[in-house]
């Protein structure tokens, strides 16, 4: 390749893969005694190996020990979507912050204020950490600690405003959610305070429109940004030959254990005639469950109150 360059500046360098999730199905995961260290340990060897003994090698793109750090994290090992491929969020950003920051370095990457769409600013920050460490360190993994998601919450929270959205909307007092998430941390508050919780989606809804409403007059006092998006799902019917999405389910996890939590929903299709009506169930402690039809409402919310955290410090919320 270098012989048939016209660019006599041309630099090569490594590409570091990552290793397959604990879970992982794949056949070739064998090799590896099913082990996910004993692969990313064999990825390393494997690396150190390409560097030492071929010097034309200039720089490396410690992807693999990027994606390990991060799995020290509250993150843990939900980088991938198959057990082998990168998540099309947090896991393809590591990857993209890691080729970022060795090209460009690091320090232009922490200045760089851009969010990806299915991620907020703390968890990008942690990813952009793991990929510091790893520049720092290619061959070893370096534990991520962050003391405010270890041990019981202990945070009273004002209100916490959530955006089922698809698209990255930045408004002021809410926080974005997107069901296409594996896990994600850094949610504040109505004073901008972090309120310690970590959300885990299971199972998304497959689609996203902007046809909520445009106005709306409830209690959750929602600007356009926020009700004219919606992900959504159904359970009758065929849409574009999809597949159905009838449920989400999500988990609110590290809550803080010694209170009691209230969920008031909105739910919206704009200009809409028949029955779109949605079941909210919340489990902690206890189950409970409401409903509303979400046809052309612009006034009307739900609210299930008083549920209390299990054991775990998690209430797990099913959409359907």
């Amino acid at each position: 390749l270098k012989k048939r360059t016209s660019n006599s500046e041309v630099k090569f360098g490594f590409y570091m893969i990552w290793a397959y999730g604990q879970n992982s199905t794949s056949e070739n995961f064998y090799r590896y005694n099913h082990n996910q260290i004993t692969m990313y340990n064999s990825i390393v060897n494997a690396t150190n190996k390409a560097m030492q003994e071929h010097p034309q090698l200039e720089f490396l793109i410690p992807t693999g020990t990027a994606i390990q750090n991060m799995r020290t994290s509250y993150v843990g090992d939900n980088l991938t979507r198959d057990g082998a491929h990168l998540t099309e969020d947090m896991g393809r950003s590591i990857a993209a912050f890691t080729w970022f920051a060795t090209l460009f370095g690091t320090e232009l990457m922490m200045q760089n204020n851009f969010i990806p769409n299915n991620l907020n600013e703390y968890t990008t920050n942690t990813a952009k950490n793991c990929v510091i460490s790893a520049l720092e360190r290619p061959y070893s993994i370096t534990p991520q600690i962050y003391t405010d998601y270890t041990g019981d919450n202990s945070i009273v929270p004002a209100d916490i405003n959530l955006n089922f959205s698809f698209d990255g909307t930045q408004t002021e007092g809410w926080n974005d959610v997107n069901l296409h998430h594996t896990l994600t941390a850094g949610f504040k508050d109505s004073q901008g305070k972090d309120c310690g919780i970590i959300l885990q989606c299971d199972s998304p809804f497959g689609s996203a429109n902007t046809a909520g409403p445009q106005k709306t007059d409830t209690s959750l006092d929602m600007p356009t940004s926020i009700s004219e998006t919606a992900l959504w799902g159904y359970g009758e019917g065929q849409f574009n030959n999809d597949p159905q999405t009838p449920t989400a389910t999500l988990h609110f996890m590290h809550l803080n254990k010694t209170l009691t939590y209230d969920f008031t929903f909105f739910s919206s299709r704009a200009y809409a005639t028949d029955n779109r009506e949605t079941m909210f169930t919340l489990i902690g402690t206890e189950k409970k469950t409401t409903t509303l039809n979400a046809s052309n409402n612009t006034n009307e919310t739900t609210t299930i109150t008083n549920i209390v955290p299990d054991a775990n410090g998690c209430i797990t919320l099913i959409v359907q």
